[in-house]
C-alpha cells in the first residue's frame, strides 16, 4: 500500500471532480447534472499533470484523456451502466409486487407490533421504571429492522439492496418517529453489512479467494472485525445531530466523542487486543461501556467513558511495562 503523502503529492488534482460532484449534490442540483460536470472536470483535470511537467511544478501522475482513452472510458461506463440498469429493472419488479401486495405496509405493522410486545415484556421485568414504553418500542424496532436488513441484503448487490430496503424496512422506522435521513442511513448501513455476515458474506468470500484462505473462517473474522462499527446506525437515530439534523454543537461534539470512544471499545473487545491481549473481564467491561455510549445520555456517557479510558489505559500501561524481547 503506498504512503498517503505520496498519493496526495502525485494525484492531488484528481480530487477536484469529487469535490465538485459532492458540492453540487449538497446544493440541490440534480444527480445527472452533478455527474455531468464531474465527468467534464475529470477530462479537464487529466491535463494538469501535462501542464505541470511543462512548467516544472513536480511529477504529477495520471493519464491524459486524449480521444482514445476518453472513448474507452465512456465505453466502460456504458457497460457498467447496463449492469446497474438491469439490476434496477429487476428491483422494479420486486417493488411493484410489494406495492400491489401491500407487503411493505404489513412488514412495518408487524415490526411495530412485535417491538411493542417485546418492549412491554421487558418493562414488566424492570423494577426501576427506567425503561419507558416509547424508548423500548423504538429500540426493539430498530433491532428488528436491523436484523431484517441484514437478512434481506444477503447476496444482493449494494444498489438493489438499498432500493429494496428503502421500500420495505424504511417505512417501519418512519412510523417509529426516526428522521427520514437517519432512516435511510440505517437501512443502507445494515444492508451493506450483509456482505460480511456469514453464511453468505460475499465481500469476505471474495477476499478469501484473493488471500487463498478458508472462506467461512474469513467470513467469521470479517464479521467479528465489523461488529465494532455495527452500532453506528443506532447513533444516527438516537443523535441525529451527527447527520446535521436538529444540529447543535454540544450534541454533535458529545455524540462524536462518544461514538469514536465507543467504536474503539467495541472493536478492541471483539478483536481481543488493544496494546496487548485483553482478558475476558476486560472484554466484558469494554462491551458494556461501548453499548452505554451508543444512546448518548449524560450519566451513561460519563460512566462509559470512565470505564473505557480506565480499561484501555491500564492495558496500554501494562504493555508499556511488559519486557520486550
Amino acid at each position: 500500500i503506498p504512503k498517503l503523502s505520496r498519493v496526495i503529492g502525485e494525484s492531488w488534482h484528481l480530487v477536484f471532480p469529487l469535490i465538485a460532484l459532492v458540492t453540487m449534490l449538497l446544493l440541490d442540483f440534480t444527480p445527472f447534472l452533478s455527474a455531468f460536470w464531474g465527468i467534464v472536470l475529470c477530462f479537464v483535470c487529466s491535463y494538469i499533470p501535462l501542464i505541470a511537467r511543462k512548467l516544472g511544478w513536480g511529477e504529477l501522475q495520471g493519464q491524459t484523456l486524449t480521444w482514445k482513452p476518453l472513448i474507452e472510458g465512456l465505453s466502460e461506463g456504458a457497460k457498467y451502466a447496463l449492469a446497474i440498469g438491469a439490476a434496477c429493472a429487476c428491483v422494479g419488479l420486486i417493488l411493484g409486487t410489494l406495492t400491489l401486495s401491500g407487503l411493505g405496509f404489513k412488514f412495518s405493522g408487524a415490526v411495530i407490533d412485535l417491538a411493542g410486545h417485546v418492549g412491554d415484556l421487558i418493562r414488566s421485568f424492570d423494577p426501576t421504571g427506567l425503561v419507558t414504553e416509547n424508548g423500548a418500542k423504538v429500540f426493539f424496532g430498530l433491532l428488528f429492522v436491523a436484523i431484517a436488513c441484514i437478512l434481506m441484503g444477503t447476496g444482493i448487490p449494494t444498489t438493489p439492496t438499498y432500493i429494496i430496503l428503502a421500500s420495505i424496512a424504511a417505512p417501519a422506522l418512519a412510523t417509529l418517529g426516526v428522521p427520514l435521513l437517519a432512516t435511510h442511513f440505517f437501512v443502507f448501513y445494515y444492508g451493506v453489512l450483509a456482505d460480511v455476515t456469514p453464511p453468505v458474506a460475499l465481500a469476505a468470500y471474495a477476499a478469501a479467494g484473493i488471500a487463498g484462505s478458508e472462506p467461512m473462517r474469513t467470513g467469521l473474522t470479517a464479521f467479528r472485525l465489523s461488529m465494532g462499527k455495527a452500532l453506528v446506525p443506532f447513533m444516527f437515530t438516537y443523535t441525529p445531530a451527527l447527520l446535521f439534523i436538529d444540529f447543535t454543537w454540544s450534541a454533535f461534539l458529545s455524540a462524536a466523542l462518544c461514538g469514536v470512544v465507543g467504536i474503539t471499545a467495541l472493536s478492541a473487545a471483539y478483536i481481543g487486543y488493544f496494546r496487548e491481549t485483553l482478558g475476558r473481564p476486560e472484554k466484558v467491561m469494554l462491551t458494556l461501556a461501548g453499548l452505554m455510549l451508543v444512546f448518548n445520555q449524560f450519566w451513561p456517557n460519563i460512566v462509559g467513558l470512565a470505564v473505557v479510558f480506565a480499561v484501555l489505559g491500564w492495558n496500554a500501561l501494562s504493555a508499556r511495562r511488559a519486557p520486550r524481547l
